[in-house]
């Protein structure tokens, strides 16, 4: 989320820019940047230092270090041992010595550069039979007022196929260079306040910062711009809730526990709590707005069922949304089951499904497909969301609109993404919470370890003993195709390894989130057959993956995952009654990221683990991350709560009086996409 700036220069799309023609503004586009704002707001995901300056003569083989030199030497010429390859090769020195450099396919170095420049140089230290090499540095020329690529603090981008690093900067420094008097839209009192940067102050810092902590400062500062305009909002959504008309449905005690008398379970004191909370909600002339946080596996689905199964002892429809359509296809298959004995239809309606609704109250399980269809329902009384963070306004307000009767029916958002009970009485202005804490009876604890690289060949062992007795196993790594850049093993790479050497013997496949929904889907219904022993993943099984068989969660590169993010694998198993295990591989050798996965280890509360992150992470990191929707608590986790509190408390202040214009424009902007009528 950020701000509406009223200014022109911003809204002008990126090829407005020099050196930003038609070919890099669609590649651009593959990742949501249009305009100049959105060109600004694509942060860094990281920072590589090379402010420090080295002598040639202390340089050693495998560094990656800054020199500054003058060139003594320069010759571009073409090679042919594989195939034709331009080579420019050079000398470089300064008063401690000299070295020599060489660039590959970089025909325009030997244009750029002439003998006596003086440049900075930031590379890769190579040795070979000559001795030691630059090998492709990055370069500029010492002349220029602010180096961009070498001898600074320099910006990381998550970009696309076609866009280099070095031109991506370039644009930004050329996007913050013509940008003149955009006005700061948060007061200069509450930045005093706060001690925040100023707006542009903080734009340049975030991605050319002087020093890491400035980077820091940055980072706080549009951390506050998100938390400021997530309550300012919420207060919007609140106010905007109260005024509009739901549907009073009253409690039917006698309903309610015929359907919980005949579920094959006994339920939690945490789901009894939590169902009696929305029943008493869905009374109230005002439609519900409450949100259930519950741990993977803690049974949220059973309780919004009971939900349902009210809606519909009343004559009202339920509507169920979820971010996938595996998830859909699952929630339709556990909703079936649950809702049988009170012969109420459940209707699965996705991109790929076309079914006509029965007459009378049902269940209507779908994706964000369901809500751009022009089908719209007599009378709907409730509406479920899953993963509620990844639906945002708009499609709060598409949901309104399918109504046929005209009033706003009752909300209920879920989520598996715990967070501390402290953080969402600040984020959740608008929300009444509910937590469901306790797991049903009869489930065991998933028994988690972090493995060293020595011990791989045990733990494929184990899973080789595992599959031998019927049980399945999820192999997940973060990324689908090999990245050099990266240093991390990919889904491909871990596939092909393991199908055809660590588990050849075993019946191993491959799912990402590349694969069309179909593939995908045929993929997910064999592993649900049992037709699969080893799937290999990436976090397309997060999130709707509900196989009782599969008792080994195997994950590569663990440390590159957020505790929240590990912690939904995990619940991937440990869902039938046999004794199930995560195994978490890393190759980290940072103090902070082996703690982090030792917690791991130590509870399976995603509460427990919710409060030590947030401790833990700080400020957290916020960089690169691409939002949509006003709910994204993924993200909203990453703000610390010391910036929460300030936000919450200058929202407060702000909604007691009339706003100032900068202000104004944020509300309107909010109230406009609650669709006020």
């Amino acid at each position: 989320m950020r701000a509406v700036l009223s200014h022109e220069f911003l809204r002008e799309p990126v090829f407005k820019l020099p050196r930003c023609g038609p070919a890099i503004a669609a590649r651009l586009k593959k990742i949501g940047i249009v305009t100049i704002d959105d060109l600004l707001h694509h942060f860094p995901s990281r920072y590589e230092d090379h402010s420090v300056v080295s002598d040639v003569s202390a340089v050693h083989e495998g560094e990656y270090p800054t020199v500054r030199v003058r060139v003594a030497q320069l010759r571009a010429r073409h090679a042919f041992r594989r195939g034709r390859v331009h080579v420019t090769e050079g000398l470089v020195a300064d008063e401690t010595g000299s070295m020599r450099v060489v660039w590959f396919q970089q025909p325009y170095v030997a244009k750029t550069l002439e003998v006596g420049d003086e440049i900075f140089l930031t590379g890769k230290i190579k040795r070979d039979g000559f001795g030691l090499q630059f090998s492709a540095p990055s370069f500029e020329k010492t002349s220029k007022n602010e180096t961009l690529h070498t001898a600074c603090v320099v910006p990381i981008y998550g970009l696309t196929e076609g866009v280099a690093q070095k031109q991506y900067r370039t644009l930004v420094k050329a996007a913050i260079d013509q940008m003149r008097g955009v006005d700061d839209w948060i007061s200069t009192e509450i930045c005093c306040e706060f001690g925040l940067l100023s707006y542009d102050r903080a734009l340049h810092a975030i991605h050319f910062p002087e020093d890491p902590s400035e980077a820091d400062e940055a980072r706080r500062r549009f951390q506050f711009d998100h938390a400021f305009l997530y309550q300012l909002n919420q207060s919007v959504v609140k106010k905007y809730t109260a005024s509009v008309q739901g549907c009073s449905l009253p409690l039917d005690v006698a309903v309610v526990k015929d359907f919980i008398n005949a579920l094959p379970f006994t339920l939690t004191e945490d789901q009894k709590k939590t169902a009696y909370a929305i029943l008493k909600d869905m009374e109230s002339a005002h439609p519900m707005n409450r949100l259930v946080q519950g741990d993977v596996g803690s049974g949220k689905t059973v309780v919004a069922a009971i939900a349902m199964r009210h809606a519909a002892a009343h004559g009202c429809t339920s509507i169920l949304l979820a971010p996938t359509q595996i998830l859909a296809e699952q929630h339709a298959r556990t909703l079936e089951k649950v809702l049988a004995h009170a012969e109420i239809p459940v209707v699965l309606m996705t991109a790929t499904t076309k079914t006509k609704l029965p007459k009378g109250p049902c269940v209507v399980v779908g994706t964000h497909a369901l809500l751009y269809t022009p089908i719209k329902f007599p009378q709907l009384g409730l509406v479920v969301v899953d993963e509620q963070h990844r639906f945002g306004v708009a499609q709060r307000k598409a949901i309104k609109e399918k109504n046929k009767a005209g009033y706003t029916p009752h909300f209920l958002s879920m989520s598996a993404t715990p967070i501390p009970r402290s953080l969402a009485l600040i984020v959740f202005g608008s929300l009444a919470v509910s937590s469901i804490k306790q797991m049903p009876i009869g489930r065991k604890p998933i028994i988690t370890r972090v493995v060293e690289a020595k011990h791989r060949e045990r733990a494929a062992q184990f899973v080789r003993e595992h599959v031998a007795r019927g049980e399945q196993v999820f192999v997940v790594t973060s990324l689908i195709d090999p990245s050099d850049m990266l240093g991390v093993e990919s889904a491909t790479e871990i596939f092909e390894q393991m199908k055809n050497d660590t588990f050849k013997n075993l019946r191993v496949a491959l799912v990402h989130g590349r694969l069309k929904p179909k593939e995908r889907a045929a993929v997910m219904d064999a592993m649900r057959r049992g037709e699969i022993d080893v799937l290999v993943a990436t976090a397309v099984i997060e999130v709707g993956v509900d196989i009782p068989n599969a008792t080994v969660m195997w994950i590569e590169g663990a440390e590159r995952f957020g505790l929240a993010q590990l912690h939904q694998f995990r619940g991937r198993v440990g869902r039938g009654v046999t004794q199930s295990f995560c195994f978490l591989f890393s190759n980290a050798h940072g103090e902070n990221a082996k703690k982090r996965l030792q917690l791991m280890t130590q509870t399976t509360d995603g509460f427990v683990l919710a409060e030590k992150d947030l401790e833990m992470r700080g400020g957290g990191e916020m960089w690169g991350r691409v939002q949509s929707g006003f709910s994204d608590l993924e993200f909203l986790r990453e703000i610390s709560l010391d910036v929460w509190e300030m936000a919450k408390k200058s929202a407060e202040k702000i909604m007691s009086a009339p706003p100032d214009p900068a202000i104004k424009l944020q509300l309107d902007r909010f109230e406009q996409e609650l669709h006020r009528e």
